[in-house]
């Protein structure tokens, strides 16, 4: 009977030796696998900080252009602002004016031939009928 407790333990000890021979085999496997992973992670880990460095960059560069995009939109407001302004003036010149070129043309329609052939006459005419003659025809 001591035998075959002796036999059952060694039974027993034989199954837990191969269970740990097994387990050691499957860590050693796993451990293979884990070293070629760990490797594989390393790698994209590397990859990835690449990237997050170029995003970084780019992110910079692309802030940067926005910034100077909001500067020149800024301005380019002030300068439509400083148009609109400077044409409202011109406009409201224009208005004032235009009757005065009006009339001047309705004035130009009083002209009657002998007044022409009377400045025909003058062989140097003065200045001031110069001014006016030239004005006429500016108009």
């Amino acid at each position: 009977q001591n035998s075959k407790r002796i036999d059952s333990s060694v039974k027993r000890l034989d199954g837990g030796l191969a269970k740990l021979i097994e387990a050691t085999e499957a860590i050693d496997s796993m451990q293979t696998d884990l070293t070629k992973k760990k490797k594989i992670v390393d790698d994209k880990t590397g990859d990835i900080q690449g990237l997050i460095v170029q995003i970084k960059s780019k992110t910079e560069i692309a802030t940067s252009s926005n910034k100077e995009a909001s500067e020149k939109q800024a301005a380019a407001k002030i300068q439509a602002e400083v148009i609109v302004t400077e044409k409202n003036k011109a406009n409201s010149a224009l208005k004032e004016a235009l009757p005065a070129v009006e009339a001047a043309a309705e004035a130009l329609n009083n002209i009657r031939r002998e007044d022409l052939q009377e400045l025909k006459a003058f062989n140097n005419p003065p200045l001031h009928v110069k001014i006016v003659c030239q004005m006429c025809t500016v108009l």
